[in-house]
């Protein structure tokens, strides 16, 4: 995440940005993730996919283990449901561990999927869970 710690500096532009706004938050340091997957299948086009998500490896933001772990698994049941849930850990040390769901179907040309999950939006000192909620329309085309 943000190689070599990156900024976007644009020369010019139709409309101007704002410099110094108190709201905006700091720059990110230049971080890495790493993660981990697993797919057992059980026959029939039922499989279960598990995933463990470590982000900021290099442990920039200064947050505790916990909080840079995200587990996750979805099971597929004939390769035409899907449900699916997973942790992320927000502050694990107060407590915040923050779950999702999700569930899809899929057919040979389309997939309609319903998530609900939640992003931080605070900060390292105050967290602050957003919840938002997904609907999602695939259609293919051969």
């Amino acid at each position: 995440r943000n190689i070599l710690n990156t900024q976007y500096v644009l020369p010019v532009s139709l409309l101007r940005f704002a410099s110094g706004s108190p709201g905006a938050p700091t720059d990110d340091p230049m971080s890495l993730d790493a993660a981990f997957s697993i797919q057992p299948k059980f026959g029939r086009g039922t499989m279960l996919n598990l995933a463990l998500a470590y982000r900021d490896l290099v442990n920039a933001s200064g947050a505790t283990l916990l909080d840079h772990l995200t587990l996750g698994s979805e099971l597929i049941v004939r390769e035409r449901f899907a449900f699916r849930l997973g942790l992320t850990g927000a502050d694990a040390i107060q407590g915040y561990v923050w779950p999702s769901a999700g569930v899809g179907l899929k057919t040979k040309r389309s997939e309609l999927n319903f998530s609900w999950f939640s992003e931080e939006i605070g900060s390292a000192a105050a967290p602050l869970r957003g919840q938002r909620f997904m609907f999602q329309y695939k259609l293919g085309f051969n």
